[in-house]
């Protein structure tokens, strides 16, 4: 706990500078990363804020498109496991357009297991 503690602390720096000093494409990159942590760890609400914060890094041409495709598989996975199948499937929608490479995302969602329960419903989604 004292761990999250000051990584929490550490963490707000590194929002308020991620993007300025590090570039949008590791920025995303560590965002999404954190945000995967933080969920492994069990604060989800932690997850969200890193994740949504990897999503922001894209520009409207979708750049860099790995780190904000993983960062939205990341919040579908959330939303599934709070049992909210609409946010999922927005979130898979979005990961699907910000991926270059939009099959290895759909296996991605495939493997996922918080989204296994669910795959019939989205399965016409994925290419």
């Amino acid at each position: 706990e004292a761990l999250c503690g000051r990584w929490r602390a550490e963490s707000a720096a590194l929002d308020a500078r991620a993007s300025r000093k590090i570039g949008k494409e590791r920025a995303a990159r560590l965002f999404a990363a954190r945000g995967k942590a933080w969920a492994l760890l069990g604060q989800p609400a932690a997850a969200r804020r890193d994740l949504t914060s990897a999503t922001r890094m894209g520009s409207a041409d979708h750049e860099p498109r790995g780190p904000v495709s993983s960062a939205w598989l990341g919040l579908a996975a959330l939303a599934a496991v709070d049992g909210d199948a609409d946010k999922a499937i927005e979130a898979i929608t979005q990961a699907l357009s910000a991926s270059a490479a939009p099959e290895l995302t759909a296996d991605m969602v495939r493997i996922t297991p918080e989204l296994a329960p669910y795959i019939e419903m989205w399965s016409a989604l994925l290419p």
